[in-house]
């Protein structure tokens, strides 16, 4: 990820390329990031995160699903890419 995209939110939209996780606080998948998005993330498969509170039901995201969502850019410290819906 380059720095200058690291802690910014950007549009993205791609298909979830495998079973959701889901535990008490979060929901996390891969996703494959559409060829419209910025160069550094085009067709890159990227891992999203969505936490919520036991209030709010986790959105239902399945494989295969397409999904357009704004999201928070961190690099992983393993190299890879996690993005973080709704900040």
């Amino acid at each position: 990820l380059p720095l200058a995209l690291e802690g910014h939110d950007v549009r993205l939209r791609g298909r979830v390329i495998d079973l959701p996780q889901r535990d008490a606080r979060r929901v996390h998948w891969r996703m494959r990031i559409d060829d419209d998005a910025p160069n550094a993330l085009r067709g890159r498969v990227v891992r999203l995160a969505w936490y919520h509170d036991a209030k709010v039901a986790p959105p239902d995201v399945r494989a295969g699903s397409r999904w357009e969502l704004d999201a928070r850019l961190r690099a992983r410290e393993t190299g890879g890419l996690s993005m973080l819906p709704g900040g």
